[in-house]
Protein backbone atom coordinates (compact mmCIF):
# COMPACT_ATOMS: atom_id res chain seq x y z
CA UNK A 1 0.00 0.00 0.00
CA UNK A 2 2.09 3.52 -1.57
CA UNK A 3 2.06 5.75 1.50
CA UNK A 4 3.74 9.35 0.44
CA UNK A 5 1.60 11.57 2.71
CA UNK A 6 3.15 13.24 6.10
CA UNK A 7 1.31 12.15 9.14
CA UNK A 8 2.16 15.70 11.27
CA UNK A 9 2.52 18.61 9.01
CA UNK A 10 3.33 21.56 10.07
CA UNK A 11 1.14 24.84 9.14
CA UNK A 12 2.85 27.23 6.51
CA UNK A 13 5.31 29.47 8.30
CA UNK A 14 3.65 32.82 6.98
CA UNK A 15 0.33 31.67 8.61
CA UNK A 16 2.22 31.32 12.31
CA UNK A 17 1.25 35.14 13.23
CA UNK A 18 -2.10 34.28 12.73
CA UNK A 19 -2.94 31.42 14.60
CA UNK A 20 -4.41 30.77 17.69
CA UNK A 21 -2.54 28.96 20.30
CA UNK A 22 -1.90 25.38 20.07
CA UNK A 23 -3.05 25.18 16.58
CA UNK A 24 -0.14 23.40 15.21
CA UNK A 25 -0.13 21.09 17.64
CA UNK A 26 -3.90 20.44 17.01
CA UNK A 27 -3.50 19.85 13.56
CA UNK A 28 -0.83 17.24 14.41
CA UNK A 29 -2.94 15.05 16.68
CA UNK A 30 -5.85 15.09 14.15
CA UNK A 31 -3.55 14.32 11.10
CA UNK A 32 -2.63 11.48 13.44
CA UNK A 33 -5.98 10.20 14.65
CA UNK A 34 -6.94 9.98 10.93
CA UNK A 35 -3.84 8.17 9.93
CA UNK A 36 -4.90 5.20 12.87
CA UNK A 37 -5.61 1.42 11.88
CA UNK A 38 -9.05 2.17 13.15
CA UNK A 39 -9.07 6.05 11.54
CA UNK A 40 -11.24 8.76 12.28
CA UNK A 41 -13.92 9.37 10.10
CA UNK A 42 -13.47 13.35 10.38
CA UNK A 43 -11.65 15.84 12.51
CA UNK A 44 -13.11 19.61 13.66
CA UNK A 45 -10.33 22.23 14.73
CA UNK A 46 -12.73 25.32 16.27
CA UNK A 47 -11.20 28.99 16.35
CA UNK A 48 -8.30 28.07 14.11
CA UNK A 49 -6.97 31.42 13.51
CA UNK A 50 -6.31 34.57 15.91
CA UNK A 51 -8.63 37.42 16.02
CA UNK A 52 -6.19 39.70 14.14
CA UNK A 53 -6.23 36.35 11.38
CA UNK A 54 -10.22 36.29 11.05
CA UNK A 55 -10.13 39.95 10.68
CA UNK A 56 -7.57 40.27 7.51
CA UNK A 57 -9.21 37.28 5.82
CA UNK A 58 -13.12 38.68 6.36
CA UNK A 59 -11.87 41.44 4.50
CA UNK A 60 -11.15 39.03 1.19
CA UNK A 61 -13.41 39.78 -1.88
CA UNK A 62 -15.89 36.60 -1.87
CA UNK A 63 -19.05 37.76 -4.12
CA UNK A 64 -22.66 36.39 -2.92
CA UNK A 65 -23.04 33.09 -4.14
CA UNK A 66 -19.72 33.47 -6.13
CA UNK A 67 -16.51 32.69 -6.38
CA UNK A 68 -13.45 34.23 -5.14
CA UNK A 69 -10.29 34.15 -7.83
CA UNK A 70 -7.90 31.35 -6.69
CA UNK A 71 -5.26 33.87 -7.55
CA UNK A 72 -6.44 36.75 -5.18
CA UNK A 73 -6.88 34.07 -2.63
CA UNK A 74 -2.96 32.44 -2.96
CA UNK A 75 -2.06 35.80 -2.76
CA UNK A 76 -3.77 37.46 0.11
CA UNK A 77 -1.35 37.24 2.96
CA UNK A 78 -3.72 35.16 5.13
CA UNK A 79 -6.07 33.27 2.70
CA UNK A 80 -3.06 32.10 0.50
CA UNK A 81 -1.05 30.75 3.76
CA UNK A 82 -4.56 28.93 4.99
CA UNK A 83 -4.79 27.53 2.06
CA UNK A 84 -1.71 26.01 1.35
CA UNK A 85 -1.75 24.94 4.99
CA UNK A 86 -4.96 22.82 4.53
CA UNK A 87 -3.30 22.10 0.96
CA UNK A 88 -0.47 19.80 3.78
CA UNK A 89 -2.87 18.55 6.05
CA UNK A 90 -5.14 17.34 2.82
CA UNK A 91 -1.41 15.13 1.66
CA UNK A 92 -1.39 13.74 5.15
CA UNK A 93 -3.87 10.88 3.90
CA UNK A 94 -1.28 8.19 4.10
CA UNK A 95 -3.20 6.34 2.12
CA UNK A 96 -2.84 8.22 -0.95
CA UNK A 97 -2.61 6.37 -4.10
CA UNK A 98 -0.90 8.55 -6.61
CA UNK A 99 2.24 10.17 -6.42
CA UNK A 100 0.87 13.68 -7.69
CA UNK A 101 0.81 16.72 -5.26
CA UNK A 102 -1.01 18.86 -7.27
CA UNK A 103 -4.08 20.66 -4.45
CA UNK A 104 -7.02 22.26 -5.68
CA UNK A 105 -8.46 25.11 -3.85
CA UNK A 106 -11.90 26.62 -3.86
CA UNK A 107 -13.27 29.55 -1.89
CA UNK A 108 -17.32 30.59 -2.33
CA UNK A 109 -19.96 31.71 -0.61
CA UNK A 110 -23.26 30.26 -0.01
CA UNK A 111 -26.33 32.33 0.90
CA UNK A 112 -29.80 31.71 0.65
CA UNK A 113 -32.78 30.01 1.50
CA UNK A 114 -32.69 26.79 3.36
CA UNK A 115 -29.27 26.06 1.34
CA UNK A 116 -28.28 22.32 1.62
CA UNK A 117 -26.29 19.62 -0.11
CA UNK A 118 -27.41 15.71 -0.27
CA UNK A 119 -26.10 13.12 2.23
CA UNK A 120 -23.36 11.74 0.16
CA UNK A 121 -19.81 10.55 -0.34
CA UNK A 122 -16.97 11.94 -1.70
CA UNK A 123 -14.02 10.12 -3.98
CA UNK A 124 -11.01 12.34 -3.49
CA UNK A 125 -7.26 10.80 -2.87
CA UNK A 126 -6.30 13.42 -0.07
CA UNK A 127 -8.62 14.81 3.36
CA UNK A 128 -11.41 16.79 2.14
CA UNK A 129 -10.27 20.19 4.24
CA UNK A 130 -13.09 22.94 4.71
CA UNK A 131 -12.59 25.93 6.52
CA UNK A 132 -15.77 28.44 7.15
CA UNK A 133 -16.11 31.70 8.51
CA UNK A 134 -18.83 34.73 7.81
CA UNK A 135 -21.34 31.61 8.83
CA UNK A 136 -24.89 33.08 9.93
CA UNK A 137 -28.04 31.24 10.51
CA UNK A 138 -28.95 27.65 11.84
CA UNK A 139 -26.24 25.75 9.15
CA UNK A 140 -25.43 22.34 9.96
CA UNK A 141 -23.05 19.21 8.82
CA UNK A 142 -24.09 16.34 9.29
CA UNK A 143 -20.85 14.01 9.28
CA UNK A 144 -21.18 10.66 10.16
CA UNK A 145 -24.67 10.29 11.14
CA UNK A 146 -24.04 13.63 13.54
CA UNK A 147 -25.12 17.18 13.26
CA UNK A 148 -23.06 19.32 13.51
CA UNK A 149 -24.08 23.50 13.95
CA UNK A 150 -21.33 24.96 11.21
CA UNK A 151 -19.64 27.59 12.48
CA UNK A 152 -16.85 30.65 11.78
CA UNK A 153 -13.43 30.32 12.25
CA UNK A 154 -13.62 26.47 12.19
CA UNK A 155 -11.91 23.79 10.36
CA UNK A 156 -12.99 20.46 9.29
CA UNK A 157 -11.05 17.51 8.11
CA UNK A 158 -13.15 14.64 5.97
CA UNK A 159 -10.58 11.42 5.87
CA UNK A 160 -10.43 10.80 2.21
CA UNK A 161 -9.43 7.23 3.35
CA UNK A 162 -12.51 6.54 6.05
CA UNK A 163 -13.34 3.37 4.11
CA UNK A 164 -11.30 1.37 1.56
CA UNK A 165 -12.96 -0.66 -1.16
CA UNK A 166 -13.95 -1.48 -4.76
CA UNK A 167 -14.71 1.44 -6.11
CA UNK A 168 -14.91 0.18 -10.03
CA UNK A 169 -18.28 0.29 -10.44
CA UNK A 170 -18.24 4.52 -9.43
CA UNK A 171 -15.75 5.16 -12.50
CA UNK A 172 -17.61 5.81 -15.41
CA UNK A 173 -16.71 3.49 -18.45
CA UNK A 174 -14.10 1.49 -16.17
CA UNK A 175 -15.84 -1.93 -15.68
CA UNK A 176 -17.00 -2.52 -19.39
CA UNK A 177 -13.00 -0.86 -20.80
CA UNK A 178 -11.47 -3.87 -18.31
CA UNK A 179 -10.48 -6.99 -20.50
CA UNK A 180 -9.95 -9.18 -17.79
CA UNK A 181 -12.95 -10.57 -15.42
CA UNK A 182 -12.99 -9.72 -12.07
CA UNK A 183 -10.73 -6.58 -11.94
CA UNK A 184 -11.27 -4.64 -9.51
CA UNK A 185 -10.37 -0.99 -8.67
CA UNK A 186 -9.24 0.12 -4.90
CA UNK A 187 -9.83 3.52 -3.81
CA UNK A 188 -11.01 5.54 -0.36
CA UNK A 189 -13.91 7.46 0.09
CA UNK A 190 -15.35 9.52 3.25
CA UNK A 191 -18.20 8.82 5.13
CA UNK A 192 -21.47 10.31 4.48
CA UNK A 193 -22.09 13.39 5.21
CA UNK A 194 -24.21 16.21 4.23
CA UNK A 195 -25.18 20.12 4.82
CA UNK A 196 -28.83 20.87 6.45
CA UNK A 197 -30.18 24.24 7.11
CA UNK A 198 -32.73 26.54 8.20
CA UNK A 199 -34.00 29.64 7.08
CA UNK A 200 -31.79 32.35 5.38
CA UNK A 201 -28.16 31.22 6.15
CA UNK A 202 -25.07 32.54 4.64
CA UNK A 203 -21.24 31.09 5.22
CA UNK A 204 -17.94 31.51 3.20
CA UNK A 205 -16.33 28.19 2.57
CA UNK A 206 -12.61 27.26 1.99
CA UNK A 207 -12.15 24.12 0.31
CA UNK A 208 -8.75 22.48 0.05
CA UNK A 209 -7.93 18.59 -1.09
CA UNK A 210 -4.69 16.84 -3.09
CA UNK A 211 -6.05 15.39 -6.31
CA UNK A 212 -5.37 12.00 -7.60
CA UNK A 213 -6.00 10.42 -11.14
CA UNK A 214 -8.61 12.21 -12.85
CA UNK A 215 -11.80 9.84 -12.37
CA UNK A 216 -14.52 11.89 -13.20
CA UNK A 217 -16.28 11.34 -10.81
CA UNK A 218 -16.25 13.33 -7.00
CA UNK A 219 -19.90 12.72 -5.42
CA UNK A 220 -20.95 9.23 -4.93
CA UNK A 221 -23.64 7.14 -3.39
CA UNK A 222 -24.55 7.45 -0.15
CA UNK A 223 -24.75 3.89 0.78
CA UNK A 224 -22.19 1.48 -0.31
CA UNK A 225 -22.40 -2.10 -1.84
CA UNK A 226 -21.99 -4.86 0.88
CA UNK A 227 -19.53 -5.89 -0.83
CA UNK A 228 -17.48 -2.80 -0.22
Amino acid sequence: MPRIGEVTPRPVEALNPYLTEGITDAVAEVCESLNKFDPLPFGIIPDFLNERGLSLLEQLDVPMNGKCPEEALLSHPVGGPLAQTMGRISLANMDLRHDSTRTTFSLKNETGENVGLEPHRDLLDGHAILFNYAVSGDLYYVLDGKRHRIKSNELVVLNGAALWGDITNFLPGEENNDPFSGWRTLGGVTMVHAVESKGFTSRNRLLAYAEGPETLVTQILPKLPSWF
